[in-house]
């Protein structure tokens, strides 16, 4: 009965968490490092069909600049052992002009100051050194999430407090806390880059989303230009 309950618990568990996890794409910042580009592709569970998104970002204003959200859904089933990367490399070739005119270089892309491994890393509150310049950072995510009938919405923000070499403390607030998105379970930081020119901030987080009985990972930055 023991062995029994094992597997059906992860039988279970395996259907709760069925569902496709995009991959993250790392598309580099403009040469002045105040425009960070990104995309995720990946293979829709339910049809096996290609998906691609790719998005512009200013940096300082944490937002998306005018036509830099790129998105693509292909009818080319993908089979097991193929990849869905043409999704991405055709959306990178329909927004070439737009992504050359803000001089976004593919090759650079930040400085990691930290990175997700495995799913066992599934901190909120993040503390850790930069040793190329001394400062101390200390991420911590806040997470809201409230349901009403059979529907879940969910907000976060992320509280970062800065400790430079010389002992000066800054606080700043990243995202906002106040907008919700719907059928999104749960939030966890990936990956923090570091702009390899300027003072900049990019926090990687991936989306939990709900869709029927499974759940689907999807990817988003929130950025910041540190004083």
């Amino acid at each position: 009965m023991k062995k029994l309950s094992i597997i059906l618990f992860i039988f279970i568990t395996t259907v709760l968490f069925a569902g496709d996890v995009s991959n993250f794409v790392n598309l580099g910042f403009s040469s002045n490092g105040k425009y960070f580009l990104f995309g995720e592709y990946g293979i829709a569970s339910d049809f096996q069909k290609a998906y691609a998104n790719m998005w512009l970002v200013d940096v300082k204003n944490n937002s998306f600049v005018s036509g830099g959200v790129f998105t693509g859904e292909y009818k080319t089933v993908i089979e097991p052992g193929e990849s869905a990367l043409g999704g991405l490399l055709k959306l990178l070739n329909e927004g070439s002009k737009k992504i050359s005119s803000y001089n976004i270089d593919f090759l650079e892309q930040g400085r990691p100051l930290y990175v997700r491994i495995n799913d066992n890393d599934n901190v909120d509150s993040l503390d850790f050194r930069d040793f190329q310049t001394g400062t101390s950072y200390n991420f911590e995510l806040i997470k809201n999430k409230r349901e009403a009938g059979t529907d879940i919405y969910s907000s976060f923000s992320i509280n970062l407090k800065t400790t430079e070499k010389s002992g000066k403390v800054k606080t700043y607030l990243i995202g906002n806390p106040s907008y919700e998105r719907k059928d999104v379970a749960d939030y966890k930081i990936e990956r923090i880059l570091h702009s390899s020119v300027d003072n900049n901030i990019v926090v990687v987080v991936s989306k939990y989303i709900r869709d029927k009985d499974s759940v689907n990972v999807r990817y988003m930055v929130e950025t910041i230009s540190l004083k």
